[in-house]
This record gives structure tokens, sequence and C-alpha cells, in this order.
């Protein structure tokens, strides 16, 4: 038995977390780009969503009995409930378009879940990177915008939207 508990595996509830979420919002674009059952599709988005929630669990309980982390424990609990929000959007997101039953997406919604595919592949290529600090220099020359490369199609897509949706509903109680 060890005196100070050490425990590594950190690094795979990290790239767990992010094949999840790539799962996700992978399943979320099936979602917007083929509306045929939307609620046994918003369904498989809450399901991965749990899974990402049960990891997230899993990771704060060993910060709990973990007294040496790989790095610093603040960071490992920010990074890992940054991830689980992510899905948390995801999953609203297609709990709103499952609830609404709409038949059709805007170019505007393909575009964010497009966008939602895209960052969440880069960020799981960043996590895979983070146990041995192998490739984060390469990947973050490759990538030196990171968080911002999706902004300028999320920051459009949103307000192009809610602005559609203004002008094709005629009552708000319609």
């Amino acid at each position: 038995m060890r005196l100070l508990p050490h425990d590594a595996s950190f690094f795979q509830f990290f790239e767990q977390q992010g094949k999840k979420t790539v799962e996700g919002c992978r399943a979320f674009l099936e979602m917007v780009e083929h509306p045929k059952d939307l609620d046994s599709q918003a369904e498989r988005v809450k399901q991965i969503e749990h899974e990402c929630d049960e990891i997230t669990h899993a990771v704060v309980q060993s910060l709990h009995k973990t007294f040496i982390t790989p790095i610093d424990r603040n960071d490992i609990y920010t990074l890992i409930t940054k991830m689980d929000d992510i899905m948390d959007l995801v999953e609203a997101a297609a709990e709103r378009l499952s609830l609404y039953e709409l038949p059709t997406m805007t170019k505007e919604v393909g575009d964010l879940a497009r966008s939602f595919g895209t960052m969440s592949g880069k960020l799981q290529k960043q996590f895979a990177a983070l146990e041995t600090f192998s490739d984060v220099d390469r990947l973050l020359l490759d990538e030196p915008e990171l968080p911002h490369a999706a902004r300028p199609n999320a920051s459009t897509a949103q307000p192009a939207s809610a602005l559609i949706l203004f002008l094709i509903t005629t009552s708000p109680l319609a």
C-alpha cells in the first residue's frame, strides 16, 4: 500500500471523454442531416451524454482519492467538467430538435453541428497527446487558434438561425 496514492488514469479518462464527445457530436450531426426519427436520435445523444457524465463523476471521485495527480488537480477538474459541458449543450440541442419535431433543418443548424464535430475531433487529438506531451507542440502548431477555429461558423450561425425563426413565424402561438 502506498502512503501517497498516485493515479495516472486521468489521461485515460480524458481520452474516453474525448471519444464520447466526438461520438455525441457525430450523433447530433446525423440527427441534423437526417431528421427521421428525432425521438430515438435524441435518445442516442442523451445516452452518450450520460456516459460522459459517468466519466466525469469517475474523474471527480478519483481526484478525491488521489493525493498526487499527474497535472494540477484544478486543471484536471476544469478539463473534465468543460468537456462534460460540451455534451450537456449538445444533448440539450438534440432534445429541443426532438421536442419541436423539426422536419428539416436550416443551413445554419447544419453549419453549427458540423462545427461541433470538427472541434470535438480536434479536442480529442489534443487529449490523446496530453499524457505524453509527445504531439502537443505539433498539434498546437497545426492548430494555433484551436479554441477559435469554429468561431466564425458558430458566431454567425446562431444569430442567423434566430433571425430565420423570427421571420418565418407568423404567430408566437402558432
